[in-house]
Parts: C-alpha cells; structure tokens; sequence
C-alpha cells in the first residue's frame, strides 16, 4: 500500500514536471520566436535559477 502511494506520487511530481517543462517551452516558442532547442535550453535554466547570464531583451509579448 505504501509503496503504491509513493508511487502514486512519483507519477504526480513527474507529470506536473513535464507539463511546467512544456508550458515554459511553449511560452518561449510562441511569445520568443525561440526554436524548440534553445526554448529547451532556456526552460531548463530558468527552471534550474542557473542563467548563465543568458539575460536578452525581451520583446514586447514576453514582458
């Protein structure tokens, strides 16, 4: 039972990670112009509070 659980919420915290992934890829995709690898790219270290100092100005959609 308990490891069904943990299981459970394995699932919930792997789904709910994919889905912010896919939003914050989208986003950069639609209001960016970014193609899908540097929209990875720039999901994964905002995500990841990284930056490498990848800071560029924003259009207007992306403010």
């Amino acid at each position: 039972m308990l490891k069904q659980l943990n299981l459970s919420r394995l699932y919930l915290a792997l789904t709910l990670l994919v889905f912010s992934f896919g939003v914050g890829i989208a986003g950069f995709m639609g209001l960016e112009h970014y193609r899908f690898v540097d929209a990875f790219y720039m999901t994964v270290i905002t995500a990841s509070t990284v930056g490498f100092g990848e800071v560029h100005p924003l259009s207007d959609g992306g403010r």
